[in-house]
């Protein structure tokens, strides 16, 4: 039962498994170059030039937000302070990180039209120091604070999605929830109105995005 022929059949069924796999692996390998080719000529939206990321985890604190928020404000004093550095800020989700946080937000007029969306946690100048513009408004800045009127910058496609052609700005944007505890909102007022940008991927340079004021 198990004789030359056999053997014979057993290697060419090898062979084609082989190939197969073969094929498989050369038209995958085609395919990611030409995705990989297609990404590195690409403007991701922001300016990658001179650009330095550090990743930062604070340790638990019994101190509470107040604490981590005032070493983060220290952190960014202290990096704009060394020679040679043109800005400085805070962002929950970095650049090409590959990953987002969502939720839905919503006109707060039209509560029917809930989208959802992608959104970002941001400190003062957020927008200028990547080199994203700024279409129309202006960017989170300093004047954010815990006691001032809650405040969001959202990406062009975010607005056009919102509002079509109407001007964004000023306009009240009602989040599902506040992004944590004893933040702000649910309603929040669009200050600005941001050029798209992939930012944490650049393979999705037009998802719709929203602000949040660190």
């Amino acid at each position: 039962a198990g004789g030359p022929a056999a053997a014979r059949d057993g290697r060419r069924l090898l062979v084609v498994v082989e190939l197969a796999l073969a094929i498989v692996l050369v038209v995958g390998g085609a395919l990611l170059a030409r995705t990989l080719r297609g990404l590195a000529t690409t403007s991701p939206g922001f300016d990658a030039g001179g650009l330095v990321m550090a990743t930062v985890h604070l340790p638990r604190s019994s101190a509470g937000a107040g604490a981590d928020l005032a070493t983060y404000v220290g952190l960014l004093e202290r990096a704009r302070s060394v020679p040679g550095v043109h800005g400085a800020t805070l962002a929950h989700v970095g650049p090409n990180s590959g990953w987002s946080r969502a939720t839905k937000a919503s006109p707060v007029d039209r509560p029917d039209q809930q989208l959802d969306v992608s959104y970002n946690i941001v400190g003062p100048r957020y927008h200028s120091t990547l080199g994203i513009p700024l279409l129309f408004g202006r960017e989170l800045d300093e004047r954010d604070q815990p006691s001032s009127l809650p405040a969001v910058v959202v990406s062009r496609a975010l607005a056009r999605k919102l509002f079509g052609a109407e001007n964004a700005v000023g306009r009240r944007l009602k989040v599902e929830e506040p992004m944590r505890t004893g933040d702000v909102g649910p309603e929040m007022e669009i200050v600005g109105v941001a050029a798209d940008a992939g930012v944490p991927s650049p393979a999705e340079p037009e998802r719709p995005w929203v602000f949040f004021a660190y």
